[in-house]
């Protein structure tokens, strides 16, 4: 079938006059579905992965500090430090708890940060993330802070990275 500059010499120049047929990846068919349907396309199977989600689940994102020319000793340049964690936990009866901190980006306590982390992390099932970002800041801490880095290794198992899900199940 046809692809790229082929399809344009051929006059196909929209999503919708891509054949039904063409040779496409797994996420370009649902897009294009996505597209000549008009609206949101699930696929129920690909979702049936969230089912993995061990409760009682966390959510878990960071917010880092990157610097050319970092004024703490143990940081190299340019090195992602985290600075603030957001965790929101869901309870039984549907209640949301939240846990933050934000640290001082100017003097960063990185093993304060991670103990804390890991307080709020404490007893979950899964950690839901939204790409491999919260794993590399863990596995970071880890490097940083080696007395933590088995418990901060232990949570990046209990990971449920949701991003593939959402790219293989979800097309609007």
């Amino acid at each position: 079938m046809l692809a790229g500059d082929e399809w344009i010499a051929d006059g196909i120049t929209r999503i919708p006059e891509v054949p039904a047929t063409a040779k496409l990846t797994p996420v370009q068919q649902l897009h294009r579905r996505a597209v000549v349907a008009g609206g949101l396309i699930a696929v129920r199977e690909a979702l049936s992965r969230l089912s993995d989600i061990r409760e009682p689940a966390v959510y878990l994102d960071f917010e880092t500090l990157s610097l050319a020319l970092p004024p703490f000793r143990g940081i190299a340049p340019f090195d992602v430090i985290p600075i603030q964690y957001s965790v929101h936990r869901r309870a039984s009866g549907g209640n949301v708890d939240h846990r933050e901190l934000l640290v001082d980006p100017a003097a960063p306590d990185v093993e304060e940060f991670a103990r804390n982390l890991l307080g709020a992390l404490s007893g979950a099932g899964s950690i839901v993330v939204y790409s491999s970002f919260e794993r590399q800041r863990l596995n970071w801490l880890g490097r940083q802070v080696p007395a933590l880095a088995s418990d901060l290794e232990h949570a990046v198992g209990r990971l449920f990275d949701l991003l593939p899900v959402v790219q293989s199940a979800v097309a609007h």
